[in-house]
């Protein structure tokens, strides 16, 4: 699915949905998960769930 994201409380949103989506991920165990915000593939780790790329994740992804 998607959603819009207002530009005035952008960061509060993103936060929202990241740690919707990680709640829902533990809940739905044994799921394949491709997630994505725009263009950019988000990342997952177990400790802390859903989270974007840093800005050196990123130009790591573009170089390959």
């Amino acid at each position: 699915g998607a959603t819009a994201i207002s530009r005035n409380k952008f960061y509060d949103v993103i936060l929202y949905w990241l740690k919707c989506l990680t709640d829902i991920t533990r809940i739905l165990q044994g799921c394949e998960w491709d997630v994505r915000f725009e263009d950019v593939d988000l990342i997952w780790e177990e400790e802390n769930g859903w989270r974007l790329p840093t800005d050196e994740e990123m130009k790591k992804r573009k170089q390959r």
